[in-house]
């Protein structure tokens, strides 16, 4: 246990503070940690008389909560509503911000400190309740002075908005964010939770109390005591409601005019204009508007109750098949999930729009260019024009000169003149080995000029490594002219054109050789026209679509394993947009393969969203189930023990012992027992110590004279095994003769697959062992199995200490409980042993299954032993033990027309 980790929720009584310490004296004598009792606290409500709190903390020995304590930094016992509340969060960031090796970093350095570091610290805050604006603005003054790189004897000059740096980078930003917006998007998810239809136990509660059976979307008035939990969730009714919107569907009980359902119409929902009360009445459901029989729309009554763009919008929505019920759709999002980061950026953008510098392309490149994050920094205050020259700062402090001072002249110092019009970056350009002339750009601005170099098509390089060379010098000259401008202006020793070419050189040595080295590393796949038949299908379908105002065009296209097409398809029609076309070609391609009754096909599309939600569409698709595969011991475990067939089968062993193989009778019942617990079964162990026999002979005399009239037929598990949509096997050490037999007896012979017995283990049934015995090995098992004419004396060597040292032989026969023997048999069957549930009644097997992987269940037990996970007393209670098996035919009840498509789909 961690601090502050667990809750624990009871009723004020002592019966339930016992409960609650035996429960910790438990944890802490299984897992040998200790309940820190001085960090451990009761918080009583206030109706608890002051009696049977002393009662109830003198039991558990913890101190009772005072109104003081915390959990995880806030106030437990009541909201933090008062700015002190919140002084321990300002304090932490501001260490963290205030720290001595802070002060070393450059402005980069700044930027990750205060992206990756200082605005995570407050988000467990901001996830809980909307806090006060004036804390938000403390964390942002901390955060925006420490990126300014403001000390307490100095301040920087801001040459650009704090709203501006607080947008993405698409927008020309650096991607940080204000903390208010964090925690009205964070409390926005709680609100998606309460009218997203939610089950959680928060939200069921916070319903019963304040909705009272309503919709949260028509609340309009604050409860009088409402907590501040429920407060700031209904101040998000509004963000919330921009993009919140129903799915529809047969069944899905929607208000035509009230709720939101039309995904493409302000407001999401209709407006009953022109409508009698008896109209509006009789239409306010959406099912009012389908056709029950082909689950499509009534164009009639569409058009009677709609005007014609409403009506227009509504035949674009396709109504799903399948009886699902409704569901809660975040339009802002491609999926249609909720998502913080989507909340957000559909709150704030109207703001990103409107601080918008340039193209997002534009952006785009500058950030994914191969540079040192330092230059992508100095790029992006080029091309925003906020570094401190002579014009800028000329606008602030009227005594500063804005002239440059590179040139000498009178020429003002603009960014634009100090890297593309000034006479000493023009000479260092042509005296660099690219020879540049920068008259050709002095007309243009910086943005045209950080294009071209970004651009990997311009004529100055031929290559992807030039381009690199080329983009790494050009903004290594920009970073060193401006130096040599501040070592200038500063009283420093400044460069000549000739040592900043030579630096500029250097330095550029150094960056492209990494950013090539890793070029040639990771050199990009050439591409292979090359076409590859599918994997296990026989056929492939490839699918594309392109999309554009609000129509689609899509392309099918199948072939088969041989490389021949089968059919090709084109079809048009509508899309909401391009990911919808995706979607919608690939349905459509789906019901084409329905058609040529393909059951089963590889699609590939180059839309990974279509294919994402292809599996995670949990009403479409059946979940997967945890196992699909039953593997079942046959004797003592599909039948109870008390039938006696398993004393008939020691007794007609012995039998064989003493007739076949001239064992003394006083030495069979000890020679069995070690035998059985050394190597599995005494079948194994006999041909280990050296006795020689024929497998068939064996089975028929030890399985020949069983008494299966004792077996009855088994209806009840005979429906309990039909009942399971699962795989199912049976994995017995017997010969195949006897597991027929047994289950005709017990009428299950049509309940399982296959059957692996000992011939499966064992195909060759040669009396010597086999070419790979080495990897055959039992515990103690050292040595090869003894020849023919000698008999290893087992009893003696467990009886006699000294013998000991030379170990046990091997065995030939592979069976249960060796791991090898379950894992051949897994191979065999094709079986996944981490989705697999065994059933056995030996303990040893069920060990051994463990140990390679497999879900165990000890039959005949009712308690769990070490390496099983489930235990139950009779097979008969397997519905009730392991309720979960019958999952994945619950999940199949769930009903699909006559025309769901049933193809896989592999991308």
């Amino acid at each position: 246990m961690y601090a502050d980790d667990l809750l624990i929720f009871g009723r004020a009584s002592l019966d339930n503070a016992t409960t609650i310490l035996s429960c910790i004296e438990k944890y802490e004598e299984w897992s040998g940690q200790i309940t820190n009792k001085d960090k451990s606290t009761i918080h009583f409500s206030k109706n608890i008389n002051r009696r049977a709190r002393h009662e109830i903390c003198n039991l558990i020995h913890f101190r009772e909560c005072n109104h003081n304590q915390k959990h995880l930094g806030l106030p437990f016992c009541k909201p933090a509503t008062k700015i002190a509340d919140y002084n321990e969060l300002l304090d932490r960031v501001g260490r963290k911000l205030s720290g001595w090796k802070t002060k070393c970093l450059a402005q980069v350095g700044r930027n990750v400190l205060v992206k990756g570091v200082a605005q995570s610290i407050p988000i467990y805050f901001l996830s809980l309740y909307k806090i006060p604006k004036a804390v938000c603005d403390r964390l942002d003054r901390q955060m925006r002075n420490f990126w300014w790189g403001d000390r307490d004897d100095k301040r920087h000059i801001r040459l650009t908005s704090w709203n501006l740096i607080c947008s993405p980078k698409e927008f020309g930003s650096l991607g940080l964010r204000r903390t208010h917006d964090m925690n009205c998007a964070l409390v926005n998810k709680l609100a998606w939770k309460i009218c997203s239809e939610d089950q959680s136990l928060w939200t069921t509660l916070l319903k019963s109390k304040y909705l009272c059976g309503g919709n949260f979307l028509d609340q309009n008035i604050v409860h009088y005591n409402a907590s501040k939990i429920w407060r700031s969730i209904l101040g998000s009714k509004d963000s919330i409601a921009k993009g919140f919107c129903f799915t529809v569907a047969p069944n899905s009980h929607i208000r035509t005019w009230l709720d939101p359902w039309i995904p493409s119409l302000p407001g999401f929902s209709p407006s009953p204009e022109h409508l009698s009360n008896y109209e509006a009445m009789q239409s306010s459901s959406v099912e009012f508007f389908m056709d029950r029989e082909s689950i499509t729309w009534d164009v009639q009554k569409i058009n009677r109750f709609f005007s014609p763009l409403v009506a227009n919008e509504i035949m674009k929505i396709r109504i799903p098949t399948c009886l699902e019920p409704r569901r809660a759709l975040w339009i802002p999002s491609t999926s249609g999930k909720f998502t913080v980061s989507s909340s957000y950026f559909e709150d704030q953008h109207q703001r990103f729009l409107e601080t918008k510098k340039e193209e997002p392309g534009f952006w785009k490149r500058l950030w994914k260019a191969k540079i040192h994050d330092r230059f992508k920094m100095f790029l992006w205050r080029v091309a925003l024009d906020i570094l401190p020259t002579g014009t800028k700062l000329h606008r602030f402090i009227r005594n500063i000169t804005p002239r440059c001072v590179l040139c000498g002249g009178e020429i003002s110092e603009s960014a634009n003149h100090l890297f593309l019009s000034c006479q000493f970056s023009r000479a260092v350009w042509w005296r660099s080995k690219w020879g540049l002339r920068l008259n050709q750009f002095s007309n243009g601005t910086l943005i045209h000029w950080i294009n071209f170099i970004l651009d990997k098509e311009n004529p100055i390089h031929s290559s992807e490594e030039m381009h690199t060379e080329f983009l790494n010098f050009a903004v290594i000259i920009m970073d060193l002219t401006w130096r040599t401008r501040n070592d200038i202006i500063h009283g420093k020793p400044s460069d000549s054109v000739e040592s900043v070419v030579r630096k500029a050189e250097t330095i550029n040595i150094d960056h492209s050789s990494i950013q090539i080295a890793r070029l040639r590393l990771n050199p990009r796949p050439a591409d292979d026209p090359r076409w590859i038949p599918p994997m296990n299908t026989n056929f492939s379908v490839s699918v594309d679509a392109t999309f554009q105002n609000d129509s689609m065009c899509s392309g099918i296209f199948v072939k088969n394993h041989e490389d021949s097409v089968v059919f090709c398809v084109a079809s048009f029609g509508f899309a909401w947009d391009a990911c919808d076309a995706e979607c919608r070609a690939l349905l459509e391609a789906s019901m084409w393969l329905k058609r040529c009754n393909i059951s089963e096909a590889c699609f590939f599309s180059d839309c990974l969203k279509a294919i994402e939600m292809e599996y995670e569409n949990r009403y479409m698709q059946v979940q997967k189930p945890k196992y699909d595969c039953l593997l079942f011991d046959l004797d003592d475990t599909l039948y109870p023990l008390s039938t006696g067939l398993a004393s008939s089968v020691l007794k007609n062993i012995q039998d064989y012992m003493i007739e076949k193989l001239g064992i003394e009778e006083s030495k069979i019942p000890d020679l069995c027992n070690l035998l059985y617990k050394n190597y599995g079964t005494t079948m194994a162990g006999l041909r280990a110590i050296g006795y020689d026999f024929d497998y068939d002979e064996y089975h028929s005399f030890v399985h020949g004279r069983l008494p299966y009239e004792n077996l009855k037929p088994d209806p009840v598990l005979r429906s309990i095994l039909l009942s399971l949509p699962i795989r199912k096997l049976i994995f017995t050490n017997a010969d195949r003769v006897h597991a027929i037999k047994a289950l005709r007896r017990l009428g299950l012979e049509d309940c399982f697959e296959g059957i692996i017995c000992f011939e499966t283990l064992n195909p060759t049934h040669k009396s010597t062992a086999s070419d790979d015995e080495d990897d055959i090995e039992f515990l103690g098992s050292t040595q090869s199995s003894t020849a023919s004419n000698e008999i290893f004396d087992i009893i003696r060597y467990f009886s006699d200490p000294n013998i000991g040292s030379s170990g046990l032989p091997k065995t030939p026969i592979v069976c249960k409980p060796l791991e090898y023997a379950i894992e051949k048999a897994l191979k065999i069957a094709n079986i996944n042993p981490h989705s697999t549930l065994f059933f056995e009644d030996s303990v040893r097997n069920i060990q051994s299954g463990k140990r390679v992987g497999l879900h165990t269940v000890l039959i005949g037990k009712s308690q769990r032993v070490k390496g099983a996970d489930y235990a139950i007393e009779s097979i008969h209670n397997l519905r009730e033990a392991i309720p979960e098996l019958w999952e994945a035919e619950k999940a199949a009840e769930v009903k699909y027309s006559g025309v769901a498509v049933e193809t896989s789909v592999t991308a």
